[in-house]
């Protein structure tokens, strides 16, 4: 028998995706900046909404189920997050303007939607391995010459189970096999009771109460239930001609080519995006995106820095080499401005990195465009700094060393303490301590100080794990925006005769791209850390 969620799902309390205007106008109309978990009446008033809009015909629930249900469908397409205070996306407001706006947003979505997101992860919906656009697999498939078409039944049977991509010509074969097979039994899907019984013991979930040997149900559950939800939202897609006497889908012939130059567009320029692993919020934000979104225009305010004489000095240096040496890498224009102002690069370095909306930077060619842009986000917004922690200790992760929350009991005994990363170097047995601190600045006070001397870095200056003994080589502090308290910083290097190192989350992102494009490795890394410094891209 199978484990829970080894098989494609989403809610479906409408086979219609025409419907989801009328939901969200609803829902926005209803819940827009309230509380949504857990309230009962604000449920059973959003079912109300969509009876009064002809969308929901039977009766309101008692304890508000069927709203609830309802409104899981424009969640799972990026309309909307956060159930403590529910929050409507830019696509949800693209949807609301109707008409040709609300087709071209709904197809963004089912091109984009992808397995794992945030609402199957948060409800721990689908076991490890799934990594795919269920929807741009379909439409491949679609578009092979060898398939052609689909039958409700095909997906149900041999789409539904689809961890990846690596898996289409298995797929493919599966497909045709039983094709060839059916020309010769004439047996329909559901008939061919030993290709049910055998796909019914690898993925019927231990949730199911029904008989384990009910085969019919079976069929009725993954295709009925399941398939049916796909292979309608797929529909939706005008070039798409559905044939009712077979049950079966198709791409019609005129628009083929069409719809090839989409699938390979949203290849290119939509990756998959690995956001639904931090935080249900980020993922939303950015699936949510309207489709027309551009690139934000760089801010023209005045910059932060204390400096305003030099980092003025900094910009019209920097312009200038920009329209003079615009081939040239940003690493040759930071010291080609070093030269042209008599500063040292460190300095210039830090002056960029302090005023990251003054001054454009190069994004990280190797590093996921989702990942870079909400890591950026989170670090400087100081919006929540949980988020920030566990995508820097993935970066850590990526390149080389496990990092992991550790928690250490106070002296006191009364609750504890807890360092954001323990960052190990299983090759050298040794470890590192890490703290992140989002915001537009962060100051390392006395009191942050003492925790780090006396509770971190004694608890941690040597132990075991796996029957081997670590030795602390190190603390970083990885810092969102800006950093003031050197004097703190080296207080407590010098106290504890331990290197530390202090990094802006835009270099330590710079030099995490540098790590995935080969152009350093993980030791390399490693010994940055333990310089005794503030590290800029200068020192990588």
């Amino acid at each position: 028998m199978a484990h829970k969620g080894q098989l494609w799902t989403i809610p479906r309390p409408t086979r219609d995706l025409s419907d989801l205007y009328g939901t969200v106008v609803a829902l926005k109309k209803i819940a827009e900046g309230k509380k949504w978990k857990g309230a009962r009446t604000l449920h059973k008033k959003f079912e109300a909404e969509l009876q009064n809009l002809h969308l929901k015909t039977d009766n309101v629930s008692r304890d508000g189920s069927g709203g609830r249900t309802w409104a899981t469908v424009p969640r799972v397409y990026g309309m909307w997050y956060d159930e403590n205070k529910v929050t409507f996306t830019s696509a949800a407001d693209k949807i609301l303007e109707g008409g040709e706006e609300t087709y071209t947003q709904m197809v963004h979505q089912i091109m984009n939607f992808q397995f794992p997101n945030s609402y199957t992860v948060a409800r721990n919906l689908l076991d490890d391995g799934f990594k795919i656009f269920p929807y741009r697999f379909m439409i491949k498939l679609l578009l092979d010459n060898r398939v052609n078409y689909l039958t409700q039944g095909e997906v149900a049977l041999f789409l539904l189970s689809v961890k990846n991509e690596s898996e289409y010509e298995q797929v493919v074969e599966n497909i045709l096999k039983y094709r060839n097979k059916k020309k010769l039994d004439g047996k329909d899907l559901k008939d061919s009771t030993d290709l049910l019984k055998t796909h019914m013991k690898k993925y019927r979930p231990d949730m199911r109460t029904d008989s384990p040997t009910d085969v019919k149900g079976y069929w009725r559950y993954i295709n009925s239930d399941f398939a049916n939800t796909f292979f309608n939202h797929l529909r939706f897609l005008h070039e798409i001609k559905y044939q009712q006497s077979s049950s079966s889908i198709s791409i019609l012939p005129s628009k083929k080519t069409a719809i090839q130059l989409m699938l390979q567009n949203y290849g290119e320029k939509h990756p998959f995006s690995s956001l639904y692993k931090y935080s249900e919020n980020a993922f939303s934000e950015h699936y949510g995106l309207r489709y027309d979104r551009h690139k934000a225009t760089r801010m023209t305010t005045k910059p932060r820095t204390r400096s305003a004489k030099r980092t003025a000095k900094i910009k019209l240096a920097f312009d200038e080499v920009a329209k003079k040496k615009a081939s040239a890498s940003f690493d040759e224009k930071i010291e080609l401005v070093a030269k042209q102002t008599s500063l040292r690069k460190e300095e210039v370095q830090k002056t960029i990195a302090e005023n990251p909306d003054f001054f454009p930077s190069p994004l990280p060619k190797h590093v996921e465009p989702a990942f870079a842009e909400y890591y950026i986000k989170y670090a400087e917004s100081g919006k929540d700094n949980s988020v920030f922690e566990k995508m820097t200790r993935e970066i850590f992760c990526d390149m080389g060393f496990e990092t992991k929350k550790q928690a250490i009991r106070k002296k006191s005994f009364a609750g504890k303490h807890e360092i954001d990363g323990l960052i190990l170097n299983h090759e050298k047995t040794k470890s590192g301590l890490l703290e992140c601190k989002s915001g537009k600045k962060y100051s390392l006070s006395n009191k942050d100080c003492e925790l780090m001397k006396n509770a971190y870095i004694p608890k941690f200056q040597k132990f075991s794990l796996a029957f081997k003994t670590y030795i602390l080589d190190f603390f970083v502090y990885v810092i969102g925006s800006k950093f003031t308290g050197y004097g703190n910083f080296e207080d407590i290097s010098k106290s504890t005769s331990l290197p530390g190192a202090i990094i802006y989350a835009r270099d330590l992102l710079t030099l995490y791209d540098k790590f995935k494009s080969g152009q350093i490795k993980a030791q390399p890394v490693w010994n940055l850390f333990t310089r005794n410094k503030h590290i800029t891209p200068a020192d990588f």
